[in-house]
């Protein structure tokens, strides 16, 4: 004879595993209120962010870090150009496969320069721009994310061969990651300005280019030229 085996509602969530406990712990750490669930809201983005920024082994090991880091750029609105190169690499938005940007390890692509600018570009993203042998232009411009810790890594991987960076409009930068540039014995042009947490901007700058004697700074200005021209109207 056939017998219904009926379930209550909460019988529903019962398991071996135990769905309904997980859920409720879950449930249980969200604080719900206003800013309880604005909170909760806001970390599972950034915590989304940053899982897709993740460095892949596997792409790099397949595409060499050249290449890789050209996937890693382009398909997040950035643009590469490689060596013997004249033309940027961009992604098309008609198309699945981003243009002259090979799909497969090729020895002679080597990195020369990398247009981040306005990437949502997190520390942990950084990794995917890893060993480059040459790399020599870089811009960061209008990075909200690039803070101090990003320039330190950056300063450190690209020492021996970056030439050009842009970090302007960068406000998380500070005096701090700005001074860390000093180990970049190759940079000859550092393009700063609007940087509002900077503190004694123009005397770090004035510092920096005084142990990198080939570096101009540009964006800065070293004294109020209002009062040279006051000094001179009195004279």
């Amino acid at each position: 004879m056939y017998v219904e085996n009926k379930k209550t509602v909460f019988q529903l969530f019962s398991s071996q595993k135990n769905y309904a406990i997980e859920v409720i712990s879950v449930l249980n750490a969200i604080e719900f209120s206003p800013y309880g669930v604005k909170k909760a809201w806001s970390d599972w983005k950034e915590d989304k962010l940053v899982r897709s920024q993740l460095y892949v082994k596997e792409r790099a090991e397949f595409l060499g870090p050249e290449i890789a880091t050209g996937h890693f750029v382009c398909f997040r609105g950035g643009k590469v150009r490689f060596y013997g190169h004249k033309d940027w690499i961009v992604e098309d938005p008609d198309s699945d496969i981003i243009p002259n940007l090979p799909r497969f390890y090729l020895e002679s692509y080597k990195m020369e320069a990398v247009d981040c600018s306005k990437m949502t570009l997190v520390y942990e993203g950084l990794e995917n721009m890893k060993n480059m042998e040459k790399l020599k232009w870089l811009s960061l411009e209008s990075c909200p994310r690039i803070d101090d810790w990003c320039l330190d890594r950056i300063s450190g991987e690209f020492c021996d061969t970056l030439e050009y960076l842009d970090i302007r409009s960068c406000p998380l930068v500070t005096e701090k990651g700005i001074a860390s540039l000093s180990k970049m014995k190759k940079l000859k042009t550092l393009l700063v300005g609007g940087h509002p947490e900077a503190k004694n901007l123009e005397l770090v700058c004035l510092m920096l280019e005084d142990v990198l004697p080939e570096l101009t700074i540009r964006g800065i200005l070293y004294c109020d030229e209002s009062l040279l021209t006051n000094d001179e109207s009195h004279e």
